[in-house]
């Protein structure tokens, strides 16, 4: 019980250290970061200031995933669903580890940013994993995550598309005044999903219900 509350709590940590990482690079890096009109990618591209200071941070950030989804997989017991969903949370992160290192978004201002069409593609799986384990996962803990999981499902979607829309003005050498609130908005609503995920388990491991018996009694 123990080991699995010290599991789920890495994906708590995850969403923190994520938040802070992107806090922290505005705090040292005020005057190329900016929270509305660039992409937390860019921290990460090849050449920007904040490269050096965020890479390491956000990589932890991706890689404490993985013990999460182990907690995740362990609370779930026969729960199919929980487990699927546990399952799409360590290919999120195995396919971010490398992918957004190997392809990371070009600097912006230079004419790289037009050859961004590999990391525009990694984001893209990463935002179809996103959304299926949010699905699988909807089931886990009854009506109220049920509605919620897909209420943060459309969001994220309506969310990803402005930052579609925005890219193509980024890839134009046009202003993006809400690339990153889209963005930091998309990736803000995931974390919240994996913190209250995380914190339901607990709670229901603490209560010795299991996730479907926690369900078929909210369902009730």
């Amino acid at each position: 019980m123990m080991l699995r509350s010290v599991l789920l709590l890495c994906g708590v940590l995850s969403s923190l250290l994520c938040v802070g990482t992107d806090v922290l690079a505005a705090l040292r890096f005020g005057e190329y970061q900016s929270f509305s009109a660039q992409t937390i990618s860019e921290l990460m591209s090849p050449g920007a200031p904040t490269k050096p200071l965020v890479d390491p941070l956000f990589m932890s950030c991706v890689a404490l995933i993985i013990p999460f989804a182990v907690g995740v997989w362990m609370s779930a017991r026969d729960n199919r669903a929980l487990r699927m969903s546990a399952t799409l949370l360590v290919a999120l992160a195995l396919a971010a580890l490398p992918g957004l290192w190997l392809f990371p978004m070009r600097l912006r201002g230079t004419n790289a940013v037009e050859e961004g069409v590999p990391h525009a593609a990694v984001v893209s799986v990463l935002l179809m994993i996103i959304v299926a384990s949010i699905r699988f996962g909807a089931s886990a803990l009854g009506r109220w995550f049920r509605l919620y999981s897909f209420a943060t499902m459309v969001a994220i979607l309506v969310l990803a598309a402005v930052v579609g829309v925005e890219a193509t003005a980024l890839a134009a050498g046009r202003p993006t005044p809400w690339i990153g609130f889209a963005e930091r908005a998309d990736v803000g609503l995931f974390l919240l999903w994996g913190t209250v995920l995380a914190i339901a388990l607990i709670r229901a491991q603490r209560s010795g219900a299991t996730p479907t018996a926690v369900a078929s009694v909210a369902a009730s």
